[in-house]
């Protein structure tokens, strides 16, 4: 949601569609809400305030003060004006949040008071912090590279966080691997888990290829701006040993069953 925000606002990198944010005609429809176009910066501010991992922990004790339950308020009042304004111009009754902040789904639920479901993937830590570790741009964009020590750390507090949302939403995890290894049936899985995906079309031409139309992504990993017919491939768990990580990321990481 920050990204849709932040580059509709600065205009400077494109859409997957090839336009600008102001240009592309889906965003631009989305904006022409007169409510969330002057609430921009309110939902930026909403958004570098409370929406991360760190503030997970606070969300779900609701450690906040008189001030701050009031902007949490109206932040999640124009969030949820934002996702069914996006709703609203696709035709579609269902949202997909691939934000990586467990903070998200509980503004969601609390604030926002939106029905919320909780998909957690897990993929393995050492082909995570590979992924991290090397340079990688799409569309005018050039995603920042981490260590494997500031991916390890980063992993774990997000995961950790992530369980945490059992007790507020419905929760699932998948582990990455045992998705991209039969992605149509683990999708199929999941359709039937949330009630409003039950009986949607999901685009699979075979059990390993999706066909994508045209579509309206700003910024992120450069496999978000494919279209057409589009492969998933298979991602193989790798041994934790030998990998860096510290004896207690080995054993958290162990939990969700890879290999030590």
């Amino acid at each position: 949601m920050h990204e849709i925000v932040h580059q509709f606002q600065r205009n400077q990198k494109r859409c997957s569609c090839g336009a600008l944010p102001q240009g592309c005609y889906f965003w631009r429809e989305v904006f022409a809400d007169q409510i969330l176009l002057a609430a921009l910066p309110e939902l930026i501010d909403g958004f570098e305030r409370y929406d991360g991992s760190r503030q997970t922990l606070r969300l779900l004790a609701g450690a906040y003060g008189r001030s701050d339950r009031v902007r949490l308020r109206r932040y999640g009042m124009l969030t949820a004006h934002l996702y069914r304004r996006i709703a609203q111009v696709a035709g579609v009754s269902v949202i997909v949040d691939s934000s990586k902040n467990p903070s998200r789904a509980l503004i969601l639920k609390r604030y926002a008071r939106l029905d919320v479901w909780c998909l957690h993937l897990v993929r393995n830590p050492v082909s995570v912090a590979e992924s991290w570790r090397r340079s990688k741009g799409a569309m005018d964009d050039n995603l920042p590279t981490y260590t494997q020590v500031q991916t390890y750390k980063r992993w774990m507090l997000k995961n950790l966080v992530c369980e945490a949302l059992q007790a507020r939403v419905p929760y699932r995890r998948v582990p990455f691997e045992t998705f991209t290894e039969a992605p149509r049936d683990s999708l199929r899985d999941i359709k039937q888990w949330v009630p409003a995906l039950r009986g949607k079309q999901d685009g699979f031409a075979t059990t390993s290829e999706i066909d994508f139309g045209p579509f309206h992504s700003l910024q992120g990993n450069p496999d978000r701006f494919e279209n057409g017919r589009v492969e998933i491939r298979t991602s193989s768990s790798r041994p934790l040993a030998n990998s860096g990580m510290t004896p207690i990321q080995i054993w958290f990481a162990s939990r969700y069953g890879y290999s030590r």
